[in-house]
């Protein structure tokens, strides 16, 4: 059993390694989604929401300990979702934890995503390919 769920978690980082993102990417679009299914997936990957705006259908969640686990005691991830017409725009963010003193808190500075940082990336591809649809990659 533990052997499936393994590799389960490998087919989309395989992916991700075999898909072509331009270098300086720092968003994932993904194709034909309604704002619903983009949110249902972020509470399906168990981050919490810190902002819904259903008017102008954008989302962003609270900074989690990301699920790699190389860098999960380095980096606090967030998620953002914006919707363009049915694609979904995805952009993500770090937080450095250099140590897990009190004192480098306020030390810690947020970091868009992009391919320099491609276990971090990994993390905003994970949540896209959940989604299920085609995907591409932009800089903006």
């Amino acid at each position: 059993m533990k052997r499936a769920f393994f590799c389960l978690l490998l087919v989309p980082a395989f992916s991700f390694g075999q898909s072509r993102v331009p270098p300086g990417t720092n968003t994932i679009i993904v194709h034909n989604v309604t704002f619903n299914d983009a949110v249902s997936a972020l509470l399906k990957m168990c981050y919490v929401l810190q902002k819904v705006d259903e008017d102008n259908l954008t989302v962003k969640t609270e900074f989690r300990r990301a699920m790699a686990k190389h860098i999960k005691n380095r980096w606090e991830i967030s998620i953002s979702v914006e919707m363009e017409g049915s694609n979904a725009v995805v952009r993500g963010e770090h937080r450095d934890l250099k140590t897990k003193s009190d004192a480098s808190r306020s030390q810690i500075f947020d970091r868009p995503f992009d391919m320099n940082n491609s276990l971090g990336f990994a993390e905003l591809y994970q949540y896209a390919f959940t989604l299920g649809n085609q995907i591409t990659y932009e800089k903006r």
